[in-house]
């Protein structure tokens, strides 16, 4: 079953929690529309992927920016891509989180060739026989609470600028391609220049791997560093394509109204080739100083010599799509796998506008309080809501999707009393 944001802010929560023949993990699914009426949000629950000869229950939230359209292609098409590309391997956790990285790659491509600029975060959820498998890209957390223990629930890092690992990386990447500027590399030939890239990034990685071991950072992907720089070769092909549609535009405006193209109108149509990217702050409208969280911004070269032109910036440092922010937002994801022989997990999937308003420990406790996966994820949903009024507002500001489900092979229950509190009892 796939779902989309309801189409009005207040209108009541859908019970989708089942119990299928097929075995699908009982599983509660709310949204919510933001008082922005923005409706990027989107998620799957119930679908199946095959990788490595079994069969994973599959369940996703994705949180577009920027637009539908990248959160919509995910929505539609991620799970189908993962069976497609998972590799033929032994293991079948293997094959999953494989597969599931090549599909991110390979749609994030296809959004590039598709001239969409829309971006979106994702988390995923791959249940199988005795193992359970979490992907994620960007900041829309999961949060894994053992029922059966008070232990403290654990969560997926954010891919954001809050991230020490993550600005690492990102620094890693940008001064990859500073490097690469000064090294000797044939033109014209791809396959020559693609041979001096691999040579380039081989060396570079040997280097990095040994600054991120003295900084005590997790190590990257291996190639991490070349798929990356191989997607700006991606971005750069299809920035001529862009270029070239956008002056053809330009002259038909001038020969149908016979308007003067100022220096503003040129910049406003900028040849895309990316300036550079950093860390910076976005600036309010009103008097032009900082505001917020630190976010990612690129800046473009105008198509007048020495000018530039602020770009996308995004508060991710990775996603599928936004093909117009920093070339090191990549598509990467994040794996983690365990064993759910003998567990009772509850695992929570939500989009930040859960996440801005309610703490991880406050959602433990919620989780813990009720058997019905539908109900604790009503709960947390009044809960992000009760927040939400506190501070002063009318509703939900964003968007809001909370997909709560049980890896509970022995299937245990939780037995609520009066006064709201709960145990797990087999």
């Amino acid at each position: 079953m796939t779902g989309r944001a309801a189409p009005t802010p207040d209108a009541s929560p859908r019970d989708v929690a089942v119990d299928d023949e097929q075995q699908t993990p009982r599983h509660g699914l709310v949204y919510r529309v933001g008082s922005k009426r923005k409706d990027e949000d989107r998620a799957v629950a119930g679908e199946h992927v095959t990788c490595g000869g079994e069969r994973f229950a599959y369940f996703a939230i994705f949180d577009g920016h920027g637009g539908k359209d990248a959160a919509d292609r995910c929505q539609a098409t991620l799970h189908d891509q993962i069976s497609r590309r998972a590799p033929d391997t032994t293991k079948a956790t293997d094959a999953l989180s494989e597969g599931l990285r090549r599909a991110c790659w390979e749609l994030d491509e296809d959004l590039g060739s598709a001239h969409v600029d829309a971006g979106t975060t994702a988390t995923i959820l791959c249940i199988g026989r005795s193992t359970a498998t979490l992907g994620w890209v960007g900041d829309s957390t999961a949060l894994v609470v053992d029922m059966t223990s008070p232990k403290p629930a654990w969560a997926t890092p954010k891919h954001n600028p809050q991230n020490p690992s993550e600005v690492a990386r990102m620094k890693a990447e940008w001064g990859a391609r500073r490097e690469f500027l000064l090294y000797e590399s044939p033109d014209g030939e791809d396959q020559a220049y693609n041979e001096a890239m691999d040579a380039f990034t081989t060396t570079y990685e040997k280097r990095l791997a040994d600054h991120f071991r003295a900084q005590n950072l997790p190590p990257l992907r291996p190639n991490l560093i070349r798929d990356s720089m191989r997607r700006e070769t991606l971005i750069n092909d299809r920035c001529d394509r862009v270029n070239t549609m956008r002056r053809k535009q330009s002259f038909e405006a001038v020969t149908k109204f016979g308007k003067v193209v100022s220096g503003q109108d040129m910049d406003a149509t900028i040849d895309m080739k990316r300036h550079d990217s950093n860390f910076t702050r976005r600036t309010s409208p009103e008097d032009g100083r900082p505001r917020g969280p630190v976010v990612v911004g690129a800046n473009w070269r105008g198509r007048r010599p020495g000018t530039t032109v602020g770009g996308a910036s995004t508060c991710v440092t990775r996603s599928i799509g936004d093909w117009d922010a920093s070339r090191a937002v990549i598509p990467e994801p994040e794996t983690k796998t365990w064993d759910t022989s003998s567990v009772f997990d509850r695992v929570v999937l939500a989009s930040d506008g859960l996440w801005d308003l309610v703490s991880f420990d406050a959602a433990a406790t919620c989780m813990r309080s009720v058997d019905d996966p539908q109900k604790a994820a009503h709960l947390l949903l009044k809960r992000a809501k009760s927040e939400s009024a506190r501070r002063g507002y009318s509703g939900l500001k964003d968007d809001t999707t909370i997909l709560v489900v049980d890896i509970n092979p022995n299937a245990l229950k939780v037995t609520e009393t009066a006064q709201g509190c709960a145990c797990v009892v087999s």
